[in-house]
This record gives structure tokens, C-alpha cells and sequence, in this order.
């Protein structure tokens, strides 16, 4: 199977950067395929790349390599790393700036590196342009066959910069879950890092009517919805609140044909949210 490169950026796709990227990896190895991941992670938002990678790299095969490169330090000191993951050998190169925190999380570590072999980046390279010159290059010599071994020393991951994540969700033992938002999608969906198995703990069933309020980083609380469990977003009428369990099993609450982020206010990740199961209380 010919060697399959992924790339995952905030460059957009307006400008040359990606092109350039491309370029300097088919130079290296002509016979890759570049698989574009998406190219619209927001500006320098470190948190929205290492979940988006977390979320997809499951449905990669065993030996994908991935090139990330959402870099705000770029031409600082801050190290770049190549990840051979232990449970699915996957490749990840990307800036030591917490991008690969989930990821090492959930697959473990088989060997981290850092970039340090001159021999395997371009000899023109640029203080503002690592992608290119450094970590696209570094992913084509992987491609073509290179043991990651030889692109650098090996290092301790627990001395890798962790991601900022918000609290941890969990289950108060009067059934109340506390969570935080982890990103809005493009619909509009307010996606946390509540999971099903919470939702179990506490009792909550589907089509229980849950309420839900939003505490903003350092501003209260908003004003809170009450909105149904369901299995999809149409079995409540258009514009109508619901809340799921999405396909990554988080919990999410949406409007059927519309925007909730927008009409609840909910802007940015890491604001606290409390849901409490109405249906149980009422039942009580």
C-alpha cells in the first residue's frame, strides 16, 4: 500500500501555504498520497486540532501519518515531535505545544522523538514556515521509508507540553452532571466532554427533559433551556432545543435546523455547563 500523509492545518486555503507544503512533500516522495484532514481549524486553536485529531484518527489505518501543524511558536524555541503510537502505529508530526496530548492519551506511546536531524528538512528554510521546511519534509522521508528513530533523540513524553483541557465532567451524588463545552461545530452544535456513561450513572434515560445551564468563564450563568435526550436531531420539530449522545459519544445540545451556540450565547470553548434530569426530579 503506498504511503498515505494527511494534512491538518489553520492555514486556510486561500492562500499558497498548503500548496507549498504539498509541494515540498511530493518533492521528497512523489509516490505519497496527501490526504487533506481540513484546512479550517480556527486561527492558532491549539484545543480544536488535538480534538479534531483525536476524533478522526480511529478511522485512519494502521500506519497513517499525520501532519499537524496549528503552530503559534512557530520559530521559537518550542520543540517538534514525531509520535509512533503503540496501539496503531500510527504517525503523528506535529509542534510540541499540546496538539498530540489526546492522542498519546488514547493510543499510547511506542516511540516520541524530537525533529533535530538536519539531514531530513530542507536546507532553504524559513523562521516563520516549520510546516513546510521542517515537519512536511520530515513526513515525506517517513513516508518514504525512513525509521523515525533517525530523526532525532527519543524523549520522555511526560516532558511534552499538555493541552489546557477544562475540568473533567462527573456526577454529583444527587444525579447533577458538570461538564464544560469543548468546541461548537459548524452547525452550531455545543459539543462537551460529557460522555454516555455519565448520563447512565446519573439515570437519565432517552427522552427524559434535561435542563441545562451554561456558567461563563468568569461572567455567571446564563440563562438555562430545558431540552429532551434524543437519538436525532429530527425528532423535535425545526428550530426546536434537543440534546445526544453524538457519533464521538458526546453529549451535545443542538436545535433541529439551526444554531444553538447562537441563540444560547455560548461562544468559546471551556465554559461550564450543569445539567440536571427534570423528568427524575418531577417523578420524585
Amino acid at each position: 500500500m503506498a504511503s498515505l500523509i494527511g494534512l491538518l492545518t489553520d492555514f486556510g486555503t486561500r492562500a499558497s501555504y498548503v500548496s507549498s507544503m504539498k509541494g515540498a512533500i511530493l518533492s521528497i516522495c512523489d509516490a505519497c498520497t496527501i490526504v487533506d484532514l481540513s484546512h479550517d481549524i480556527s486561527p492558532h486553536d491549539i484545543m480544536e486540532a488535538a480534538l479534531f485529531l483525536e476524533n478522526c484518527c480511529e478511522y485512519f489505518p494502521r500506519g497513517f501519518i499525520f501532519l499537524a501543524v496549528v503552530d503559534p511558536g512557530v520559530g521559537t524555541s518550542r520543540r517538534m515531535l514525531c509520535l509512533r503510537t503503540r496501539s496503531r502505529a500510527q504517525v503523528f508530526i506535529a509542534p510540541d505545544n499540546g496538539l498530540l496530548d489526546p492522542v498519546m492519551q488514547a493510543q499510547g506511546v511506542d516511540l516520541l522523538v524530537s525533529l533535530e536531524n538536519h539531514r531530513y528538512w530542507r536546507v532553504a528554510r524559513s523562521d516563520t514556515f516549520h510546516g513546510r521546511d521542517i515537519m512536511g519534509p520530515v513526513a515525506a522521508h517517513v513516508a518514504a521509508g525512513i525509521d523515525i528513530a533517525a530523526l532525532g533523540p527519543a524523549i520522555d513524553p511526560s516532558t511534552t507540553v499538555k493541552l489546557a483541557m477544562p475540568p473533567q465532567s462527573r456526577v454529583a451524588e444527587d444525579g447533577t452532571i458538570t461538564g464544560a463545552v469543548l468546541y461548537i461545530d459548524q452547525f452550531g452544535n455545543v459539543i462537551t466532554n460529557v460522555r454516555k456513561e455519565q448520563l447512565v450513572k446519573a439515570g437519565v434515560r432517552q427522552d427524559d427533559m434535561l435542563q441545562i445551564r451554561f456558567h461563563a468563564n468568569g461572567k455567571g450563568t446564563r440563562p438555562g433551556i430545558q431540552a429532551p435526550l434524543k437519538r436525532t436531531y429530527a425528532e423535535v420539530g425545526n428550530g426546536e432545543y434537543l440534546c445526544l449522545i453524538n457519533s464521538e459519544n458526546r453529549f451535545e445540545i443542538a436545535r433541529n435546523i439551526g444554531s444553538a451556540a447562537t441563540m444560547l450565547g455560548v461562544q468559546e470553548s471551556g465554559s461550564l455547563l450543569e445539567i440536571k434530569d427534570v423528568t427524575q426530579h418531577e417523578a420524585r
